[in-house]
Order: C-alpha cells, then sequence, then structure tokens
C-alpha cells in the first residue's frame, strides 16, 4: 500500500500520532535525565538535535510526509 492511495491514507492518523507521540516522549526524557545530571543547556540542545536527526532516519516516509507546508 502506497502512501498516497485513499484507503492506506484513513488510517494513517493513528501510525503518524503513534511515532510523533514516540518521538515526543523520547526527547522528554532525555531533556529530564540530562538536566537532573547536570549537564549544561547547551550540551543538552546539542544531543536533542542529534537524537532529532536519528529518529529522522528511523521515521516512516508516511509520517515525515504526511503533512507538506505549501511552497511560499
Amino acid at each position: 500500500m502506497a502512501a498516497d492511495d485513499p484507503v492506506w491514507a484513513g488510517h494513517l492518523p493513528g501510525p503518524v500520532a503513534g511515532q510523533l507521540g514516540w518521538v515526543h516522549s523520547t526527547l522528554l526524557e532525555s531533556f529530564s535525565r540530562q538536566m537532573v545530571a547536570g549537564s549544561p543547556s547547551a550540551q543538552v540542545a546539542v544531543e536533542a538535535a542529534d537524537l532529532l536527526d536519528q529518529m529522522r532516519v528511523r521515521l516512516g516516509d508516511a509520517v515525515l510526509g504526511y503533512v507538506r507546508r505549501a511552497a511560499r
């Protein structure tokens, strides 16, 4: 099934929400753990950006392309 298939597209909100929830909870856990450990905020920000890059690789194309902004 392709992500642009209308039948498949009707089932996308659940998986997209699940994957975005995973990103959110994983980032919050990482921030919390590092801040409690006393890591400098600049280091936490750099590590969060690295973590987001790693997550982007693992997210499916259907999630990454779920909503596209119009060209400005």
